[in-house]
């Protein structure tokens, strides 16, 4: 009889462990992280990309 009480909690707190998990600001902070890596190398990228334009540009212009 006593496990009758027991499933009704491991139910709810299954649920509740489920929703914070999905609500969790940890994962909402490294979601931002992730975010913010991201553009940095597409920052980067661009840099990159721009720099050697720019090298190529030079080159062309001295010969």
């Amino acid at each position: 009889m006593d496990w009758f009480l027991l499933v009704p909690v491991f139910v709810i707190g299954v649920f509740l462990f489920i929703i914070w998990n999905s609500i969790s600001p940890i994962h909402f902070i490294q979601q931002l992280c992730g975010d913010r890596q991201k553009r940095k190398d597409q920052w980067r990228a661009q840099q990159e990309a721009l720099i050697k334009e720019e090298e190529e540009t030079l080159k062309a212009l001295k010969k």
